[in-house]
């Protein structure tokens, strides 16, 4: 008979549904928790949210709801700035324009926007209005703003990189485009002792939500250290289209319920890798929250591979028991196109086959490829008959909230999962160039301490540059 004692050492921790935690209590424990400094001395914890955007610049419709959702993930958030949940949002972005050269009419907007919802910031802003003193500190990189916006793509970021060798260590000059590229960057901008990623996109954001992804981390944390280091959320997802005119609502995440759980599943038990990692419920959600020393020691996708190569990294290096997921309900997102779902799924499994190559699992072998190929159909297969029982679910619990119509085609997400099969099978078995190279990643900023002994040094002038970036989006407004 099966030995299970131990079966619980295999999964990742199911901390249920946010509601759970009461917002009072999280607040009065984050404010009453101390940490030590680099003098070991004893200080507040603090919060950084990271918010991570891209906004296609080209599509006017599209771009007015992207910002009208973004403003609102804000609005939500600078409550929690108001409460000292939160000590400063970062909003890295990713916009350029037609020339290909970085954009700040999203970051802007964000400015525009912050000021009216976000109090901490008003009064900043009356603050530099009031006094000459400040505003001059403001230009000079001192003044500290709750609220910091930047362009990934800002000459003067990279200008302090490239001054302290961060590109050295890189092996590349400049920071390249993707998402993981802007999070690599905000990091070490950040002052968190937890710090959170959520995406820009969520429909009716909570500010529950942010609180729900940090406090199980500083729940079990001594001045020292956190039992748990890692929450990522999990949720039903439903996609809207991108016009608000739209009368159509479906299911959504279908690259994570149609690939990556079928596929990570397939892996961990076939080749008996990244233990526990198949029982994250939503793999590539884009919301998590991570103590800043596990942040600090991971390499970093410069595209969507992120989320998944987080996973894998952390199982193994820290393993699945300090890692933990909560339930943060129904979301509501604007879906991408499906030519971007495609290099968005085609970048997740090359992040998987890089880390199963460093296991020395290749899949040069036809027999193997098409045990996996054939594992992956059945599973992805298996879990769509739910999903579809899942829908009925969904109709019937949240049906106040659904006020479009509801579809779901199973002959839809079947020739869906045909597609990924193809996919797979190239990916697969394609031979990397040397010129080509494997999934790009940019280095841990522990690497970069390491090897360019600047770490205080390049946090302190990116933070500069950050509030620099600030204060020229907030005079560019004419709010100064």
């Amino acid at each position: 008979m099966l030995d299970t004692r131990f079966e619980w050492k295999k999964r990742v921790l199911d901390l249920g549904h946010y509601e759970k935690i009461s917002l009072d209590e999280a607040i009065s424990l984050k404010l009453n928790t101390l940490v030590l400094d680099e003098a070991n001395l004893n200080r507040p914890l603090s919060i950084s949210l990271i918010i991570p955007t891209k906004i296609d610049i080209e599509n006017g419709e599209t771009r007015k709801l992207e910002l009208k959702v973004l403003g609102e993930v804000l609005s939500e958030c600078s409550k929690l700035v108001d409460l000292g949940y939160l000590d400063e949002i970062i909003v890295i972005d990713g916009s350029t324009d037609s020339q290909g050269k970085p954009s700040y009419t999203v970051l802007e907007k964000v400015v525009e926007t912050a000021s009216e919802e976000l109090g901490l910031f008003k009064e900043q802003i009356k603050l530099l209005n009031a006094y000459m003193s400040e505003r001059i500190k403001a230009k000079k990189g001192f003044f500290d703003f709750v609220l910091k916006v930047v362009n990934q793509f800002d000459e003067n970021m990279g200008k302090v990189l490239a001054k302290y060798g961060a590109f050295n260590v890189a092996g590349r000059f400049g920071v390249p485009p993707g998402k993981g590229a802007g999070i690599w960057l905000s990091t070490p901008i950040t002052i968190g002792d937890v710090v959170c990623f959520v995406d820009s996109d969520i429909k009716g954001f909570k500010k529950e939500f942010v609180v729900g992804l940090c406090h199980p981390i500083i729940y079990t944390k001594t001045v020292e250290d956190s039992a748990i280091k890692y929450v990522k959320a999990y949720y039903h997802r439903l996609t809207t289209r991108l016009s608000d005119k739209s009368d159509v609502t479906k299911l959504g995440g279908r690259v994570t319920r149609l690939l990556a759980k079928p596929l990570m599943k397939v892996i961990a038990n076939h080749f008996n890798v990244f233990e526990g990692i198949e029982t994250f419920r939503y793999p590539l959600s884009g919301e998590a929250a991570l103590s800043r020393d596990v942040l600090e020691m991971l390499r970093i996708p410069y595209h969507y591979g992120i989320e998944i190569s987080t996973l894998l990294q952390l199982c193994e290096t820290i393993g699945i028991i300090p890692l933990a997921q909560v339930d943060l309900g129904l979301f509501q997102h604007i879906g991408q196109s499906l030519t971007g779902l495609w290099k968005m799924s085609e970048q997740i499994i090359m992040t998987l086959k890089d880390h199963l190559h460093s296991h020395g699992i290749d899949f040069s072998q036809e027999d193997l490829l098409k045990t996996i190929l054939s594992e992956y159909e059945i599973t992805a297969k298996e879990m769509l008959e739910a999903d579809a029982n899942t829908v009925e679910t969904l109709q019937n619990k949240f049906e106040e909230f659904i006020k479009k119509k509801f579809v779901f085609s199973l002959e839809e997400e079947t020739e869906r999962i045909n597609k990924y099969t193809e996919i797979i099978r190239a990916l697969l078995i394609k031979k990397w160039l040397e010129s080509e190279g494997k999934t790009l990643y940019l280095p841990p900023w522990r690497m970069i301490e390491k090897e360019t002994d600047a770490y205080f040094q390049i946090r302190e002038m990116l933070r500069r540059r950050s509030i620099q970036s600030t204060w020229s989006r907030i005079h560019a407004v004419g709010l100064i």
